[in-house]
Order: C-alpha cells, then sequence, then structure tokens
C-alpha cells in the first residue's frame, strides 16, 4: 500500500542565499510512502500509518532549523519518517516555488528516496 501526501504549503527561510535567509519563500513538499503490508484489513489506525502523523513530522523537521541546502532539509525529514517502522520507503519531493535565479523558472526541485531495510 502506499499513502501519498500531495503539496504541502510551508513558508520558510531555508536556502543558501541572504535574500532567502531574510524574506523567506514558499516550499511545496510531496511524500510517497510505501508501507510494509500490502493491504491493510481492518478499519483501525493503528493497523496503518497516520498521515496526520506524517505532517506532523515534515512540518517540525522543517521548522526546527534553517537548512541552507533543501538537500539536507529532505534528508532529515526523510529519516524522521524512516523511525516509523512499518514504513517501507518514502520518496520526498521539496520545491522552492521562488528561487533567488535572475530568469523566469517555475520552481527547482529536490527528490530524495529512503528505506527501511
Amino acid at each position: 500500500m502506499k499513502i501519498n501526501l500531495n503539496n504541502i504549503t510551508l513558508f520558510g527561510y531555508h536556502g543558501l542565499y541572504e535574500k532567502e535567509a531574510k524574506e523567506g519563500q514558499n516550499f511545496i513538499i510531496s511524500a510517497s510512502i510505501k508501507l510494509k503490508k500490502k493491504q491493510i484489513n481492518s478499519d483501525s489506525i493503528d493497523d496503518t500509518v497516520d498521515y496526520v502523523k506524517i505532517i506532523k513530522i515534515i512540518k517540525s523537521v522543517f521548522d526546527k532549523k534553517r537548512y541552507k541546502l533543501i538537500d539536507c532539509l529532505a534528508t532529515d525529514i526523510i529519516n524522521e519518517i524512516l523511525l516509523n517502522s512499518r514504513i517501507k520507503s518514502i520518496v520526498l519531493s521539496i520545491k522552492k516555488t521562488d528561487p533567488p535565479i535572475n530568469i523566469n523558472i517555475d520552481s527547482v526541485e529536490v527528490v530524495l528516496k529512503g528505506a527501511n531495510d
């Protein structure tokens, strides 16, 4: 089974450049989480992964400190989520919607994958 969390928008001050640290910007985070069980046979949240808790983890790591690189932010989020033993793997993307680039660009994005062995 897979749980997709699509387009979580958070405002933060992450980035390498001074403008990003001073003005901040929106980040869009998405996660695709594969569970170890292929299907859930009950209607109890205790038998699956609570996506509300996953979103809280994402926000907590996002707000914990200022990251210069969104690669490092993504790694820390993945590592925290993978502490849940029910999760087999995760693909996480983080987009900057207003990167400090003097060119017309929709966004820049980092995509990372992590897994529990």
